[in-house]
């Protein structure tokens, strides 16, 4: 019972991180740093989730839980584990 729940639970998170980055892919999102965190609130809204946006070297580019100003507070993820070893999202 309890695979089946995490199975669902990572179903579920996958589709909203895909349909993130459908929805990206359909606006045009200004790739500055205030221009994702808008996305990023905007997609939080949308999915009722919270959304972050990580750039490639790990740093926070959007959050839709935190201000545009808290952006540089938050840690580098460069060196956290995957949620879900092995997969890509997108």
């Amino acid at each position: 019972m309890r695979k089946q729940i995490d199975a669902r639970i990572e179903a579920t998170l996958v589709a909203e991180a895909r349909l993130a980055s459908e929805l990206i892919a359909r606006g045009t999102p200004q790739f500055t740093t205030a221009g994702l965190q808008d996305e990023a609130k905007r997609l939080g809204d949308v999915l009722q989730a919270r959304v972050t946006f990580i750039a490639a070297d790990g740093g926070v580019v959007g959050d839709s839980a935190e201000t545009l100003e808290g952006l540089a507070t938050l840690e580098n993820h460069a060196q956290r584990p995957s949620a879900f070893p092995g997969s890509t999202c997108g």
